[in-house]
Formats: C-alpha cells, structure tokens, sequence
C-alpha cells in the first residue's frame, strides 16, 4: 500500500509528540536548536572532546540552513545532544560525496591518510536529499538511563531525531551514518534505527600506510523510517506508554525549520519553513 509523504510526516509528528512526552515524563526536556558554536562548546566543556569537523562552524559550513542539533536539558543543565546535517545530492552519490568530503567525518588529529581510503559494499550509491545523524552525546549519569522501558540513548534519542527530520524535511530521502566496524553489532546498530548494515563499506589507512580500522556505513530510507515509526508507536500503545492515538495530523514540530534547496553536494539558498503545531 502506497503511503503519500504527506500521511508519512504525520505520523513522524505523532511519534515526536509521543517521544518528547516520554522524555518530559523523567524530568528530560527537548530544545531543537541551530547554533552549532554552542554544540561546539558543549562539546568541549562538558563531554570533554572537540567537535567532528562536519559539526564544527569553524571547519565547515554547517548553519541553520543545513542542519539542526537537539538539547536534552535536566534539572537546568544539558544531559545530551545529537546532530543532524541535511545534504541534497542530486548529481552526485553518497559515495561520491564521501570521497569529497571524508574529512568532515573524521574526528580532529585523526592521522589518517584520506586519499588511501577505500570505498567498498552496499549504500554509496543513495542520492537525493540526505541526512546524516551523528554527535550523539549523553551525560555519564544518564547513559543506561530508560523511560518505559526503551533506553534512552538507544532508541528514543536516535528516533526523535529521525521523526524530526521526516516532519521538517518533506523531500527527505534517507538517513546515513557511520560506525566503527569493531563496536558494530547488528542488533545494537538496528536498535538506533538504522536497518541497513552491511559489510565494512570504509577501509581507513594511518599515513605510514598501515591499516588504520574499518568503518561501517549505516542506512535508512524514507519508507524504511516510516515503517519503523509505525512500529516503535505499535509498541507504545501495545504496552500503554501513550493510551490513545492522537487525532491524525496533529504533533508537536520545532517553532522553524530550516530547509536548503539546491543542486550538487551544497547546502544551498535557505528555504525558511514556518512548523508548527496543528491546532
């Protein structure tokens, strides 16, 4: 049965409306917010590490026009952030934007040799509008943490951001990211919402020429997403997290989002979209 992209927002409203509910439920509380010098510096005065460089405005071109990042504050301080940044690959594949871009998904100091780098397996070839979600972050006492049983870190946090980009992005295509392949296990990986986990899809090398390590390319696509949502809400209402489904087409959505348009592999004029809340 085909689900227009329409009914598919509108059920990516309800399961945010419903995780952010969750979130409040502990004390947990959900900003969506653009400036990235402020991920820059939570990053390094809080969990102690520089921000990735496709994160970071002083390496990239990261802005409100091209992405988001969420802040989960608790009892008036930040416990957590994610990130998001939004690419419109028209001409060019996943694959192709890698090889001219790999430096931005790497940490700082990283010491490898990018143009050794091999590109192997499933996945580079997805274009469109895509988005990759990474910089996931959580306060050491609010690691293992749950809310109805779901780990927090693991399942809501992930699916927040994937429902957000679906409810603000309606051209969105698909959700990537990367992993390192010796912390990869599937059933971990799947549990963040990402179905698709193939063989080490990225060879690193050290710039003596050694082998470095192998990264995995994680997937989700549009339909793939829906079909998740419509499970994790099954689950919510199998156990009795939210007792009834809210009328169709309403949701929680950010005050703005931000949506580029453009040709090629750059973010491009920014489109501004006013999301808010159906009354």
């Amino acid at each position: 049965m085909h689900i227009s992209r329409p009914e598919q927002a509108a059920l990516a409203g309800l399961l945010y409306a419903d995780l952010v509910g969750l979130l409040a439920s502990i004390g947990i509380h959900v900003s969506v917010e653009t400036d990235f010098h402020a991920l820059s510096d939570l990053t390094r005065d809080e969990a102690d590490y520089t921000v990735w460089p496709i994160f970071d405005p002083e390496r990239s071109d990261i802005g409100a026009e091209c992405g988001f990042w969420l802040r989960f504050h608790s009892g008036g301080r930040t416990v957590g952030a994610q990130a998001v940044r939004l690419w419109q690959l028209d001409t060019l594949t996943l694959g192709d934007h890698m090889r001219r871009h790999l430096r931005l998904y790497c940490a700082p100091n990283h010491g490898l040799d990018l143009e050794s780098a091999e590109f192997n397996g499933r996945g580079w070839d997805l274009s469109g509008r895509l988005a990759y979600h990474g910089q996931l972050w959580l306060a050491p006492d609010f690691k293992g943490k749950r809310v109805a049983d779901f780990p927090v870190g693991r399942m809501v946090l992930p699916r927040l951001a994937h429902a957000l980009l679906m409810m603000s992005y309606p051209d969105l295509s698909g959700v990537f990211g990367l992993c390192p392949d010796a912390t990869t296990e599937k059933g971990i990986i799947a549990s963040y919402g990402f179905p698709n986990q193939g063989m080490p899809a990225l060879k690193l090398y050290n710039r003596d020429g050694s082998f470095a390590w192998y990264e995995t390319l994680l997937t989700v696509d549009r339909e793939e997403l829906y079909l998740e949502f419509q499970r994790m809400r099954d689950r919510l209402f199998k156990d009795k997290v939210v007792r009834h489904p809210a009328p169709e087409g309403t949701g929680t959505r950010p005050s703005v989002a931000l949506v580029a348009r453009s040709s090629g592999d750059s973010p491009g004029e920014p489109h501004r979209v006013a999301s808010r809340a159906a009354p």
